[in-house]
């Protein structure tokens, strides 16, 4: 009698992996389905890859975009958009902070502030 429950068992566990089999190889056709699909639509949209005449020019494109300059000597352009650089930051500092950077400018300042110019 146990041997018969044990067979019983063993088939109704055959039929859940069949079932269960069934039901993955299903799932796998989709997946299959989608994947071809998705294929599709990525040969769609890279047909400008196929432009077999421009590849020999893409390293080369690659080499001006990517090349690094050598470094050179300061040149005078350099050192002129420098200084008009500092010029102008000393110009808006200065508006705001006038007595710091000319003392004769600090006293005559001073002076004023004294007299009740200001």
């Amino acid at each position: 009698m146990a041997r018969v429950f044990k067979i019983r068992d063993l088939e109704a566990r055959k039929r859940a992996v069949l079932d269960q089999s069934d039901l993955y190889r299903q799932s796998l056709r989709f997946e299959i389905d989608n994947l071809r699909l998705h294929a599709t639509s990525i040969r769609r949209k890279a047909t400008w890859l196929t432009l077999t005449p421009l590849w020999p020019l893409v390293p080369q494109l690659l080499k001006v975009f990517v090349k690094k300059k050598p470094p050179t000597a300061t040149s005078k352009w350099r050192w002129l958009s420098a200084v008009m650089a500092g010029w102008q930051l000393y110009q808006k500092v200065a508006r705001f902070v006038p007595g710091i950077f000319f003392r004769g400018r600090r006293e005559r300042l001073r002076e004023e502030h004294a007299a009740g110019r200001i």
